[in-house]
């Protein structure tokens, strides 16, 4: 798959990367559409001993579901929605408790800030990524994805 990959300081090339291959519990998303945010900016302009040169960027992406993990339940292939901003592990106390951005596993104590698609981990400016399960949101009906959010 193509990827928009931060290369060094104030640069970024597309280029050809493996499609990720999902856990039982993920899903693989067909992004159609992500946004540049100031953050994605601001990261491709840290310099070039950035811990995040070589990560595929994008963490405000949508698009349909193109393929399941054999433990994902509640969607099917086909269907759209947006990749939530936060990382979340959906099963600690803080997830369960609708606090996601809190979540005692993607988010320690002591970190600077919560994970996102694209800071930290691979992020949405692929042609796919797999967010996994509890981080893709049920879009509106009939909305394109691109527009949810």
């Amino acid at each position: 798959m193509r990827a928009v990959t931060y290369v060094r300081n104030e640069t970024v090339e597309v280029q050809e990367k493996p499609k990720p291959e999902i856990q039982p519990d993920e899903i693989l998303l067909k992004v159609t559409g992500a946004g540049v945010c100031h953050s994605d900016l601001a990261i491709i302009n840290l310099g070039d001993d950035s811990p995040l040169i070589g990560s595929t960027l994008g963490h405000e992406v949508a698009g349909t579901v193109a393929e399941l993990g054999d433990q994902v339940s509640g969607w099917q292939v086909g269907e759209a929605g947006p990749v939530s901003l936060i990382l979340s592990c959906g099963q600690c106390r803080e997830c369960l408790a609708g606090r996601d951005n809190n979540c005692e596993v993607a988010y320690p104590r002591g970190a600077l800030a919560p994970r996102s698609p694209g800071i930290g981990s691979p992020g949405g400016w692929p042609t796919g990524c797999a967010p996994g399960r509890v981080r893709l949101v049920r879009g509106r009906d009939g909305a394109p994805p691109a527009s949810a959010g």
